[in-house]
């Protein structure tokens, strides 16, 4: 059963693909499944729910791990010859409710096209210039938008998105 939703949110995700270009109309309720909103949600996923409201919708998780009072879901998502996307799901380890989800799938985007792949000229001309941009030893950088609740991991190689992450933002 778990590989069959998998599947089915792959399948949902590849249609989303194809119709959710940026500068599109009001986005389908098909669309919306794979619509990044920050500040909120990422899909079907929103934050403030809690981790066994997600275990419904995906599954069991493939990796958990904690630390400093927060705990990490991790799902593995084939995409195909050579290449797995992650989702991921950072919650309060007591009250196990959603304060972070992540992604590197690249058919989840803002309703302005934003993802994984954007270049990030791209995002600074839609979003503005972040609050932070972290360098990491990793080869990227953290670009933070945290009033807006959302954040990307950028190659410092090719200046595009590698991963998404939806937080609840930051005080105004």
């Amino acid at each position: 059963m778990h590989r069959t939703i998998i599947a089915a949110l792959l399948l949902i995700a590849a249609l989303a693909m194809l119709c959710c270009a940026p500068g599109a109309a009001k986005p389908t309720k098909e669309e919306a499944k794979t619509l990044i909103l920050p500040g909120d949600a990422v899909g079907a996923f929103q934050l403030g729910m809690t981790l066994d409201e997600v275990k419904k919708i995906a599954g069991a998780p493939h990796v958990e791990r904690g630390s400093d009072g927060t705990v990490m879901w991790t799902y593995r998502i084939s995409g195909g010859k050579d290449k797995v996307f992650r989702f991921s799901f950072e919650a309060m380890e007591k009250s196990r409710v959603v304060i972070g989800i992540m992604t590197d799938m690249p058919v989840y985007r803002t309703k302005d096209g934003i993802g994984v792949d954007s270049r990030l000229d791209d995002i600074r001309r839609r979003l503005g210039e972040p609050d932070r941009i972290t360098q990491l030893e990793s080869g990227s950088m953290g670009v933070d938008y945290a009033k807006l609740g959302i954040g990307f991991l950028v190659s410092n190689k090719s200046s595009k998105v590698t991963m998404v992450r939806v937080v609840v933002p930051s005080e105004k």
